[in-house]
């Protein structure tokens, strides 16, 4: 026989209320708007305009200005400043140009400007670490 359900009672009751958390990030994530610029790989045209918001040190979502036509699973070089290229792939098409991304393979140089960068970002300063 199962014992009846008890519901929750002292400090913890009103988050337990609230209901299973959904989503756990595997990296801290900061609220930014940061420009770069970016390009479809492959693509023979500059760079355009873009900017990253909730960046993390795997992850972004951008916006660019040009809205290119990508899918699931496309790859994209951004760019924060001439000698910062990196790679990442499309994994959420949100719409009007807009777009989730995961950085791939990050260099050792860029991953840490990166992540110097959602410090920056977490203690007030929303601008790009120096390289």
């Amino acid at each position: 026989m199962t014992p009846p359900h008890v519901p929750p009672t002292g400090p913890g009751r009103l988050f337990a209320a609230a209901g299973p958390v959904t989503e756990r990030r595997a990296s801290v994530r900061a609220s930014v708007e940061l420009p770069a610029r970016w390009r479809p790989v492959g693509s023979p045209e500059p760079p355009s305009l873009a900017l990253l918001f909730d960046l993390s040190s795997r992850g972004a979502r951008l916006a660019g200005w040009i809205a290119f036509e990508l899918d699931l699973g496309d790859e994209i070089e951004l760019t924060a400043d001439p000698g910062l290229w990196w790679r990442a792939r499309v994994v959420r098409v949100l719409g009007g140009g807009e777009y989730g991304v995961h950085f791939l393979d990050l260099a050792p140089d860029v991953k840490r400007r990166i992540i110097d960068t959602v410090g920056l970002a977490r203690a007030g300063q929303v601008r790009w670490a120096a390289g």
